[in-house]
């Protein structure tokens, strides 16, 4: 059993979501975990002065976006699992950077440091109990994104008032969006976990035409309830939903952001692809996402196990 530090922003969505998964699946394991914030506790002082004076009482660092020295002066060995769109660099001292896509692992190569492909998954948490699927409904969460290709979507959904509603979870403070038509409703205030897990169970139709992501939990937890997802054809969104267990729309821009490439949905490709996905017969959709569910649990089991293999061979690492 290791001692393990887990660090990241615990006030943001989704990285309290990569929290999660990691703390979870090691705690699984048997490895003593705790997470914290980037910012060290400095207050109570004589925690702090404690930790220090006993050396290095981490094993491991495992840091979710960025890393810290403060906190890497407190454990043996130290790891970074990025995001390439917000990576701006990493300490000396990191012993790996462990990649959440095939793309972040092609992107941070010029990096110079060690790389390993973990891949990742989302809580499987549970969800309430839902009702009968709404194959007719669609949903689009943003929070508080402005990549997640909400406009163009919005927009595209204006031209047809004879679409079915379209429910839309987006901070507007944060996102502006264009005229809303009848069959879009909004939900622009704070939504809880269990509201959006039920959404989510209710709508057969999850409509995420992102521009970038470092991982992508939405997606995931689309194909978790075995709905029909909609994304950009574009990593790392197209490594999550391909054609034969979800839809993928072309784009026609794209530029960088940071490590990472921002990709814009082509606007008359994404209205075709809904004009067709609203179009299939109710067996091809329960298909459909039944193929992206056996994805998710597939996938969720094999990022536990490279991920607790990758957490060992560190260790041996610092053993040897």
């Amino acid at each position: 059993m290791a001692r393990i530090n887990l660090i990241g922003w615990q006030n943001q969505a989704g990285l309290s979501r990569d929290l999660a998964v990691v703390a979870r699946t090691l705690s699984g394991a048997g490895h003593e975990v705790e997470v914290h914030g980037w910012t060290p506790p400095r207050r109570p002082v004589r925690a702090w002065m404690r930790w220090r004076a006993s050396g290095r009482p981490w094993d491991l660092a495992i840091f979710m976006e960025r890393a810290v020295g403060a906190w890497m002066e407190l454990a043996r060995r130290s790891v970074l699992i990025p995001n390439p769109e917000w990576f701006v660099g990493a300490p000396e001292g990191l012993s790996a950077i462990w990649c959440k896509s095939r793309d972040a692992l092609d992107r941070l190569q010029s990096t110079g440091l060690a790389l390993e492909y973990l891949g990742f998954s989302t809580p499987s948490s549970q969800t309430p109990a839902p009702g009968p699927r709404q194959w007719r409904r669609a949903l689009h969460v943003a929070g508080r994104s402005r990549t997640k290709g909400t406009v163009p979507l919005l927009q595209v959904w204006s031209r047809h008032p004879d679409w079915p509603e379209l429910v839309v979870v987006a901070e507007t403070e944060r996102v502006p969006l264009p005229n809303l038509p009848p069959n879009v409703s909004l939900l622009d205030r704070f939504v809880d976990e269990e509201t959006i897990a039920r959404l989510q169970q209710e709508c057969g139709l999850h409509l995420l035409p992102t521009e970038v992501e470092g991982f992508g939990h939405t997606l995931v937890e689309g194909t978790r309830c075995g709905a029909v997802v909609l994304t950009t054809d574009a990593p790392p969104m197209n490594e999550i939903v391909t054609g034969d267990r979800g839809v993928v729309v072309g784009w026609h821009r794209t530029a960088e952001m940071r490590r990472g490439r921002r990709f814009e949905v082509d606007p008359d490709a994404l209205e075709q692809a809904i004009l067709d996905l609203l179009g299939w017969p109710e067996d091809r959709l329960l298909e459909v996402g039944r193929r992206a569910q056996a994805w998710y649990q597939s996938n969720h089991q094999q990022f536990e196990q490279r991920l607790i293999q990758l957490v060992e061979r560190t260790l041996a690492s610092d053993r040897s």
